[in-house]
């Protein structure tokens, strides 16, 4: 399993000076003023003339720290170091007048082994400088940026006492007419506030450093890019990825206005990016900014850098997250091999390459290999923390896995129990990182054969994820990281019942009925931000419990940064870090979390139910289906997968033998074949992947067993299910037709089944518990065809969304669809809105309950696209400057605040039922969840752009179906409709699942009178 990496890269603020010290020649003054103008390499030029003429001790020390201080701005920490000790070996040993120089040089080396991390080295040449300034220059400001220094190394070697005692003496001493001093009081002021889970002052007071700087510099110089790397490491530990990404980007592009001559920053700030975006889920963009960060650091520095290694750890383990196990082998064998040589050396980071690397080889069945990586970082842990170090924990972790893989359940448990009795010392029992043993030690349990003790241990694990989960989805939502430790936790709840049921030879109602609660609470727990940011914005309108939900959230975030806080420091393995106090401050945080959420729930029902999502059991499952209706739901894991059937007459579940990232690779085999957007002519079209098509039919579907009256499909899709057209799914093996008339013949799913898709499965109470047709007078409303320019995207990072939306293509045959649609429902032309009026505010300001049916006409985007969206959306026309609540973009967020009493919505759009496959995109959950909570009963969404000579009739088709018969219900309308396009009267190339692929119905798809009348 994946697990966190002990060691991470730092993305730390190096708190450089500029010398105050002999400052009084013309030259000097004219390479300052070109490094203020971001001249960095005009004033490289101009001092190294003065390093080669001069011999005054303060020429020679003020000329070398501005190198060093440009090498720091380049990212080059080594070669920033090399100034700086050429200048101690010309200054006169002991000579007064060369005191000051010295002085100004040890702080520069502190501030550089700061940077490289070295607080204990930082500390001492921080304090020498100190002192010999004192005596020589006891009111020179550089001391006082000094002391900041100091305060910093004090903070990440976790003396807080320290640090907060010598912070408030500096506040009284600082100068306002200093901005610079101002601002880099500010910043070490946020990562103290940091380390003791402040969150909110913390990133104020780093904003606020950012501002001064931007102002000294400008928005785009290297100093405004370090600053701005800090924030986005804060933004991104603090769980605000979308700002964290557009920080580190605008980083990027300060240092690409030269990327040669910045190379080193670059690279590093490239690899910060790289961990957000594999973070949210973008393995692939991850993957591209690492290669570029390996190839700067190899280009800067030669091959074999530190930055390099860094960069080649995090793209192995992007890679391993892909599945990609060959290649995540060859660069983390590769970033061991460097940190494994004398020059390069970093026994920590390599132990830590090591934990990932055993877990690639026990997945590619290379269990020796495996075992001699875990003893070789066993080996280097045990030399540098000792034996029961927490970093051991997670090469006791490795064996264990190792073991299990054996056939070895009682050596997992043994070495299991040491390392949790390791991380329970340091963290306590239900901190994830315990938790995540416990559920380990649960599954070798049931392997041993001891089902009924790994129940119950199991349970116990669920129930304190049950309790994070809702506090954190009330609380806005849970870190990326928890979300997939829960899902793996949870997972193997799942995996132990699958396997009690196995070994029960009487009635299972009960282990179905707890795995079914299980799944769905795994589901959750990857949907809880999606679903808390909806939920919340829904209580906006109660201004009570808008207060109330902002106090709740402060508490269960101070809890949340006080684990990450506790974290920290067991990961660091410092010796001054009091761990009994931290373990103590957590549960005291979390248990007024606890008890906020608790309160609020009971205060705020309506509230808190939107906010944590919806779920059901078996029986309320049973008794909400009517006639041939079947509940499949599926939960997909890293090792294998779930099935849930459940139908009026039985409800089971199964395993399938297949993981995530076997149907991942089919999924996106499948989808690589009915990509419209390479396609000008027929000849274009590709044919069909019949066998993956095939394969997902039988790990998906034939599983469920479905009986010849088991006709209406109601899938809740999963993972990388949530991209996957079901309708295309082929009962059988076949080969792609010669022609197209030949795909009319094929086995397809939706030639028998009707097909409806869920978010979830308690969304089906929600539908079928009092919801009834629409009471709207207007039949019909289309939007679209917005004003869109087709210019090529802007490469700058603080671009608006407006600006960025208005690159996007035009859609020019957008109009006439809905005035199709129009026509088809004998709605009046004004019901057609498009072009310049086709607007978010516009939307934001119709009577949208007035109307039966709404159709959106125009591209969809999901979370990522730009590099920085946070939720799905849909594009309107960009406001000409706007930016903000209009910026173009009607998101998942704002549609939930939207009122409407529509018996559908049609989406005619790219990418708004789901992604390619890359979990976390959020695109059908995202929408959906917004429409549903608006009002909507169902939507048909396409899952990628459609080409629109079978957009029109697919959507038409399906409402004039219902129209004539409104009992069939959605989901049969839209399968007639595909049906007819598959006719043998229609032309032979759209029989081809390129055109009606794409389509499908999300949400209540049985008629709503007709189960009434039942």
């Amino acid at each position: 399993m994946l697990r966190r990496c002990l060691i991470c890269l730092c993305l730390c603020w190096l708190l450089v000076s500029k010398p105050a010290l002999a400052q009084g020649t013309d030259i000097l003054a004219t390479a300052d003023n070109a490094i203020a103008a971001g001249d960095l390499v005009g004033a490289q030029q101009q001092l190294l003339s003065i390093l080669a003429a001069a011999k005054e001790p303060d020429i020679v020390g003020a000329a070398s720290i501005r190198l060093s201080h440009i090498a720091q701005l380049r990212g080059d920490l080594a070669a920033a170091e090399t100034p700086l000790r050429e200048a101690l070996k010309r200054l006169p040993a002991g000579a007064p007048a060369a005191q000051p120089a010295s002085a100004a040089i040890y702080l520069q080396l502190g501030a550089i082994a700061l940077a490289r991390g070295d607080t204990s080295r930082a500390q001492l040449a921080l304090m020498k400088g100190i002192a010999i300034g004192k005596r020589v220059a006891p009111n020179d400001p550089l001391l006082l940026e000094a002391e900041l220094t100091l305060t910093t190394a004090e903070i990440r070697a976790f003396l807080l006492t320290e640090a907060t005692a010598r912070l408030a003496g500096l506040e009284l001493s600082l100068d306002a007419s200093s901005p610079r001093l101002n601002a880099l009081y500010q910043s070490v002021k946020g990562e103290l506030f940091f380390r003791q889970y402040d969150y909110e002052p913390a990133l104020a007071a780093q904003r606020k450093a950012r501002e001064i700087f931007s102002g000294l510099y400008g928005r785009n110089h290297a100093e405004t890019a370090r600053v701005e790397t800090a924030l986005g490491s804060s933004l991104f530990s603090a769980g605000q990825y979308a700002k964290a990404t557009t920080m580190l980007q605008h980083a990027v592009a300060i240092y690409d206005q030269d990327p040669r001559f910045y190379a080193p920053a670059l690279a590093v700030t490239l690899v910060n990016l790289g961990q957000v975006y594999y973070a949210t889920g973008r393995t692939s963009i991850a993957i591209a900014a690492l290669d570029r960060a390996v190839t700067l650091a190899q280009q800067s520095s030669g091959q074999g850098g530190q930055t390099e290694a860094t960069a080649l750890l995090h793209r192995g383990y992007a890679k391993l997250r892909q599945n990609d196990l060959a290649a995540a082998s060859t660069d983390l064998r590769a970033a061991m091999n460097i940190w494994s040589k004398p020059e390069t050396g970093n026994r920590r980071a390599m132990a830590g390459a090591g934990v990932w690397l055993a877990e690639v080889e026990r997945r590619t069945g290379r269990f020796a290999d495996a075992e001699s990586v875990l003893d070789q970082s066993a080996t280097i842990l045990t030399d540098i923390f000792g034996a029961e170090s927490y970093a051991m924990s997670d090469v006791l972790l490795g064996r264990a896995e190792l073991a299990m893989a054996n056939k070895q359940p009682q050596q997992a448990i043994t070495l299991l129990d040491h390392a949790l009795g390791i991380r329970t010392a340091a963290l306590g029992s239900n901190h994830i990182a315990s938790l995540d043993v416990r559920s380990i030690r649960a599954m070798a349990l049931a392997e041993r054969g001891d089902v009924g003790d790994a129940r119950q241990q199991i349970e116990t694990v669920t129930a304190v994820m049950r309790q994070r989960i809702a506090m954190q989805s009330l609380g806005g939502g849970m870190p990326i990281d928890e979300v997939e430790a829960a899902r793996r936790l949870l997972g193997r709840h799942v995996v132990i019942l699958d396997q009690a049921q196995q070994t029960n030879a009487g009635d299972n109602a009960d282990i179905v009925e707890e795995a079914f609660a299980v799944g769905q609470l795994a589901r959750a727990s990857a949907a809880g931000r999606a679903i808390s940011d909806l939920g919340q914005r829904q209580s906006i309108d109660n201004a009570e419990a808008a207060k109330a939900l902002r106090l709740v959230q402060e508490d269960v975030l101070r809890w949340q940064m006080a684990e990450r806080a506790l974290s920290a420091q067991v990961v660091a393995a410092d010796s001054h870090a009091d761990l009994l106090a931290a373990q103590r401050d957590v549960e005291r945080l979390r248990v007024a979390a606890a008890s906020a959420t608790s309160s609020f729930a009971e205060s705020y029902p309506a509230q808190a139910a939107k906010t944590a999502g919806s779920s059901a059991s078996v029986a309320e499952i049973r008794e909400a289906l009517h006639g041939k209706e079947v509940l499949l739901s599926y939960l997909t894991l890293e090792d294998k997968s779930f099935l849930w059937v459940v139908t009026k007459q039985r409800a089971t579940f199964a395993s399938i033998d297949h993981d995530d990232f076997w149907f991942g690779e089919r999924i996106r085999a499948l989808r690589a074949t009915v990509n419209p957007k390479a396609v000008t002519d027929l000849s274009d079209i590709l044919p069909f992947a019949t066998d993956a098509a095939a394969d997902l039919y039988a790990g998906l579907i034939a599983p469920a067993h479905l009986g010849p009256d088991e006709a209406h499909l109601i899938i809740v899709p999963d993972g990388t299910l949530q991209s996957l057209p079901f309708a295309t799914l082929l009962s059988r093996q076949v080969a792609p037709p010669e022609d197209f008339a030949g795909y009319r013949e094929l086995p397809w799913l939706i030639r028998d089944h009707d097909i409806a898709i869920l978010p979830e499965v308690g969304a089906l109470l929600t539908f079928r518990s009092g919801i009834r047709p629409s009471a709207a007078k207007e039949p019909f409303l289309g939007i679209g065809d917005p004003l869109l320019a087709g210019t090529a995207t802007p490469e700058a990072a603080d671009a608006t969304t407006a600006e960025l939306l208005r690159s996007l293509p035009p859609l020019p045959e957008a109009a006439d669809e809905l005035s199709t649609l129009a026509a088809a429902l004998q709605a009046p032309p004004t019901a057609v809105v498009t072009s310049t009026a086709a607007t978010e505010a516009m939307v934001k300001s119709t009577a949208l309950q007035n109307y039966r049916v709404i159709a959106f006409a125009t591209h969809g985007l999901v979370a990522g696209d730009f590099g920085r969206l946070r939720e799905p959306g849909l594009v309107l026309t960009p406001p000409s400057t706007a930016e903000g609540p209009d910026d173009g973009l009607l998101t998942a967020g704002e549609i939930a605040e939207l009122k409407l009493d529509a018996d559908w919505v049609i989406l005619s759009a790219c990418n708004t039922a789901a992604a390619d496959g890359t979990p976390g995109a959020e695109g059908l959950s995202g929408l959906a969840r917004g429409f549903f909570f608006a009002g909507s009963r169902a939507l048909l969404v396409s899952q990628w752009e459609v080409l629109s000579v079978a957009a029109v009739q697919l959507t038409t088709g399906a409402l004039q179906h219902l129209a004539r018969e409104p009992q069939i219900g959605k989901a049969a309308a839209l399968r007639l409709s595909i049906l007819d396009l598959l006719a043998p009267e229609q032309e032979d190339y759209l029989a081809h699942p390129i055109f009606w692929a794409p389509f499908e119905l999300v949400g209540e798809g049985a008629a709503l009178l007709s189960r009434r009348a039942e």
